[in-house]
């Protein structure tokens, strides 16, 4: 299915930020303190650049893509609610057929799985 990048890029933002908040909401913001992000990629994919080219956030990741830090939960030391805000913006983005991988880390990278 077709959908403008930044279509897609907004619908993910819009689903990040909705994860992570019905997170705190029925959780609150927990303990431990970590962040998550999401590795997007091959950087020379069209929603790599467009990810790279916008104003902060964002940075070329050492896998060959692009990450984006703390998609829904840019408000919180939540390592929970920034894991439910990326796991939900890598959805969307699997979705419409990109790569996309969630990743978080307290000193050390883990890899999720979506599901």
């Amino acid at each position: 299915m077709f959908k403008p990048i930044q279509d897609v890029v907004a619908e993910a933002f819009q689903a990040s930020r909705n994860a992570a908040a019905e997170y705190i909401a029925t959780n609150g913001e927990r303990a431990p303190f970590g962040y998550a992000w999401v590795d997007v990629g091959p950087c020379k994919s069209d929603l790599a650049r467009y990810l790279n080219a916008l104003p902060s956030g964002y940075h070329n990741a050492t896998t060959g893509g692009v990450d984006v830090w703390k998609p829904g939960a840019p408000y919180t030391t939540s390592l929970h609610a920034s894991v439910e805000g990326a796991r939900a913006f890598a959805k969307v983005l699997i979705k419409y057929g990109y790569r996309a991988e969630l990743c978080s880390g307290t000193g050390e990278k883990m890899v999720y799985d979506l599901d």
